[in-house]
């Protein structure tokens, strides 16, 4: 068994050993490297385990990130994309040919993102530190709705009540030619409002490119009347659905909490 780096000619052979691995989400597709270097110039190192056979049996997907401080990161901006392979010795051998490549590379550290912490043996066998940074909740889609509406709650149907009471409308904007230009409009809007430096608009277009329009991610637009309040992309992997991004601007917060009082008197 080896581990290389990904050749260009191979990445359907990647793409193919991450929709049959059960433990692989969106976030470890190929696409993302283009959508990481053509948004924000980061170099990729998308590592390869090899068998005996020739065989993809795992993979970690690397980008290095220069800021404060210079880095290799799996995967930028969110919260999963760290190795995945058919046994623990692949996950070992994937981890130590990064380590090495960040020594290569000059990096300060490593930072590998992945939903569910390292099996014990790799942990005695890689040393990290782990850091909990999110919180992460699921929501069973298998029932039926009055099942489903049963287990979201109180408090969260209420706030769907308050939005229908609004008149709110929850649009389907995923094909639409403009979608991305009217969710980058909520997005400064929203950023401007909470004083965080938003993301380019490219990084966006290149969201939509690459899994909007292929139908692997969905963009909504919420509005009241013809005004846009706000919008959320999500991505679909498999036989799951999960939230990319929200932006909602301050007029809608207002309006729900207008709505909150006028049910109050």
């Amino acid at each position: 068994m080896k581990v290389c780096l990904l050749e260009k000619d191979k990445d359907s052979l990647w793409n193919d050993y991450i929709k049959n691995n059960q433990k692989s989400t969106i976030y470890h597709l190929i696409h993302w490297r283009e959508v990481f270097e053509n948004s924000f110039g980061y170099k990729s190192f998308y590592l390869t385990a090899i068998d005996s056979a020739n065989s993809i049996c795992g993979v970690l997907p690397i980008f290095l990130v220069n800021g404060l401080k210079r880095r290799l990161v799996s995967v930028p901006f969110r919260d999963r994309g760290g190795p995945i392979g058919d046994t623990g010795d692949v996950i070992i051998m994937l981890l130590k040919e990064c380590t090495k490549l960040a020594t290569r590379l000059k990096c300060q550290y490593v930072e590998i993102k992945t939903l569910t912490t390292l099996d014990e043996d790799v942990k005695g066998r890689v040393p990290y530190h782990e850091i909990f940074h999110w919180v992460n909740s699921y929501v069973e889609l298998k029932c039926n709705v009055d099942e489903f509406w049963k287990q979201i709650g109180y408090k969260t149907r209420n706030k769907i009540r308050q939005a229908e009471r609004a008149n709110l409308e929850f649009i389907d904007c995923s094909q639409s030619n403009n979608s991305i230009k009217m969710f980058y409009e909520i997005y400064i809007r929203a950023m401007k409002n909470i004083g965080v430096p938003p993301y380019p608009i490219k990084y966006f277009n290149n969201i939509h490119k690459y899994f909007i329009a292929n139908n692997a991610a969905k963009l909504f637009l919420i509005r009241r009347k013809s005004k846009l309040l706000a919008a959320v992309i999500v991505f679909i992997h498999k036989d799951s659905v999960h939230y990319g991004f929200a932006p909602v601007i301050i007029e809608a917060r207002r309006s729900e909490e207008h709505t909150s009082e006028l049910q109050s008197h």
